[in-house]
C-alpha cells in the first residue's frame, strides 16, 4: 500500500497531519454504514442502499486554499436518524470513520438538516483520497472537522457523558 498524508483543520488555525498506509474502504465492495446506539431501529446499509436513498446537495466552501466551491451530494445524517428512530435520552451523534478518526455532534446541529453524509463531489463518486465510500460534510460552525471525516462507517446516538 502506498503511504498517504491526510490533512485536516482541528480548529480555527490549528492543522493535523497523519500518515496512514492507503486509504481506509478503498474498493470495498462489503463496506456498511452502520447507524445505532440509542435508536429503535439499527440500520446497516449497503453503499447500494445509500445510493437508493433521496439525495440532496451541499455547496461548501473550502478554505484550506482557494476558497473554490464544491458541491456535495448525498443523504443528509438527519434522514437515517428518524429512519432508525431516536430514543428520547439521545443528544450527541459520534460518528467513526475507519481510519479511527471520531467526532461528536450535538443532536440538536445533525437534525436541522445540516450534515449531509456524501458518496458524490462535484458529480462524480468519492475518491478514496477525499474519504470514499462515504464522507460526512457538516456545514457551517461544524465545518472544520469535514476534513477528517471521510470514511465513515457507523454513526451512533450517544448520551452526554456515554
Amino acid at each position: 500500500m502506498a503511504l498517504a498524508l491526510v490533512l485536516g483543520m482541528t480548529g480555527p488555525g490549528w492543522t493535523q497531519v497523519r500518515a496512514q498506509e492507503g486509504f481506509p474502504g478503498a474498493g470495498d465492495k462489503s463496506y456498511r454504514l452502520v447507524v445505532g446506539g440509542l435508536v429503535k431501529n439499527p440500520l446497516s446499509l449497503s453503499l447500494g442502499d445509500i445510493h437508493k436513498l433521496p439525495s440532496c446537495g451541499l455547496a461548501e466552501t473550502g478554505f484550506l486554499q482557494d476558497s473554490q466551491k464544491t458541491a456535495y451530494q448525498g443523504v443528509l445524517l438527519r434522514d437515517l436518524l428518524l429512519t432508525a428512530g431516536i430514543k428520547p435520552e439521545g443528544d450527541k451523534v459520534a460518528l467513526f470513520g475507519m481510519d479511527g478518526y471520531s467526532a461528536v455532534l450535538p443532536l440538536e446541529y445533525v437534525m436541522e438538516g445540516r450534515v449531509l453524509l456524501a458518496h458524490s463531489k462535484d458529480a462524480k463518486p468519492l475518491s478514496p483520497a477525499e474519504g470514499f465510500p462515504i464522507k460526512a460534510v457538516p456545514d457551517d460552525m461544524m465545518g472544520y472537522k469535514w476534513v477528517e471525516m471521510g470514511w465513515i462507517k457507523k454513526v451512533l446516538i450517544i448520551k452526554t457523558g456515554q
